[in-house]
């Protein structure tokens, strides 16, 4: 998978099967930093604000908490949440995949970071 089709997998994974963010938060493994989409960064930082004030996550809920907050612009207002449903890759419970998308995403930045680095050492 594309990274970005991994970022994609990741937040569908969150709005389908709502045990998938909160696992995700407390394993401490996926940052916000990792997202290469900024509509992807910002839609992972309001589930993660979402998970610390312990809301339901579903796609309404989320998209109704990005209104509330004035930020709905930041998923195209609603429309990013209504084309990750659209690509559902599989049925839940999704935590198992989840997890296997994420470390593939974590091994694919580290893998840029190094040959980013690797580049500005030979350069």
């Amino acid at each position: 998978m594309e990274r970005d089709a991994l970022e994609r997998a990741i937040l569908c994974a969150c709005l389908i099967d709502s045990a998938v963010a909160p696992q995700l938060v407390a394993d401490k493994v996926l940052t916000r930093q990792m997202f290469s989409v900024r509509q992807h960064e910002a839609l992972w930082r309001g589930l993660c604000a979402m998970v610390r004030e312990e809301r339901q996550i579903d796609p309404l809920t989320v998209t109704a908490y990005f209104r509330e907050h004035g930020v709905s612009r930041h998923i195209g207002d609603g429309v990013l949440v209504g084309t990750l449903l659209d690509e559902v890759p599989v049925s839940p419970p999704l935590i198992g995949y989840a997890r296997g998308w994420v470390e593939s995403l974590s091994r694919l930045v580290l893998s840029i970071e190094d040959k980013t680095q690797h580049d500005q050492r030979t350069q």
